[in-house]
């Protein structure tokens, strides 16, 4: 059975990472990963603001949602596997 389309949003926003490193991220060599793919995300965009250095894995990121990122020392592992 494949899932309805309309349930699964499959971008989320920098403001929302705070959230999802509850919900799905871990601590790995002093890094903050949050594993967007492996939570069912594609698309990272860049609303709202973000105090936290995450390091990010996703498919696609938006350049605004990796200034962001960047600006607090974080980064987006690109994930085109």
């Amino acid at each position: 059975e494949r899932p309805h389309p309309n349930i699964t949003k499959t971008w989320t926003s920098i403001r929302d990472l705070d959230d999802l490193f509850v919900k799905f991220g871990k601590e790995e060599g002093g890094k903050k990963i949050v594993d967007l793919t492996s939570a069912g995300y594609e698309k990272l965009l860049g609303g709202g603001k973000i105090a936290n250095a995450y390091s990010v894995k996703v498919k696609q990121f938006t350049a605004t949602a990796e200034e962001k990122l960047k600006a607090v020392g974080g980064e987006v592992l690109a994930d085109n596997g």
